[in-house]
């Protein structure tokens, strides 16, 4: 992802606030960060990367302590991995990460939260063996679950696990009510 389309959402999302009413949150934008960790075993072979994300959501309050969120995620990788393949050496690398999911939340009367999530993402992978380089890419159907705690009107953390065809993801995330 370009630098500019960062900064234009970033911009976008400000000019919007969340509507309370009595203090309780009736729903709006969240924007969040995260590390998440994506791990792959497939054949003895072990693949490990991680991403560093934003997102943006807009919180639709269905009923009293549930809410639907449609958010999209957008992270870069950070570090590699390598790993041996039949005596050769093959670094793995996560170049970029985008994802589009509908959130299910539950909140409880303590600040706590529950949450599921049916998603669709695209990871951009970069493999190099030896001298030779390949890029791949895939769009994969996925779903995720997770648990939250507001520990302050409008800021929240939360971990969250997913599965996309093998590929497992746990995620820490800090998340903003604006």
């Amino acid at each position: 992802m370009n630098k500019p389309a960062v900064v234009a959402i970033l911009v976008a999302t400000s000019a919007f606030t969340t509507v309370t009413l009595a203090g309780e949150r009736e729903g709006g934008w969240v924007a969040g960060t995260g590390y998440t960790s994506f791990s792959e075993s497939e054949d003895n072979v072990d693949i490990s990367v991680s991403a560093l994300w934003g997102s943006l959501g807009y919180q639709i309050k269905t009923t009293d302590n549930f809410y639907l969120t449609p958010e999209v995620k957008i992270g870069m990788g950070i570090g590699s991995d390598t790993i041996m393949v039949d005596s050769t050496s093959v670094d793995v690398e996560l170049d970029s990460y985008v994802a589009a999911s509908l959130r299910g939340e539950y909140d409880f009367q303590n600040g706590a939260y529950l949450f599921v999530a049916p998603t669709y993402a695209k990871g951009d992978f970069n493999v190099n063996v030896g001298s030779d380089f390949a890029e791949s890419s895939s769009w994969e159907f996925g779903a995720g679950i997770g648990a939250g705690y507001n520990f302050s009107a409008g800021k929240k953390v939360e971990v969250a696990y997913e599965s996309f065809d093998g590929t497992d993801m746990i995620s820490l995330a800090v998340k903003f009510d604006f």
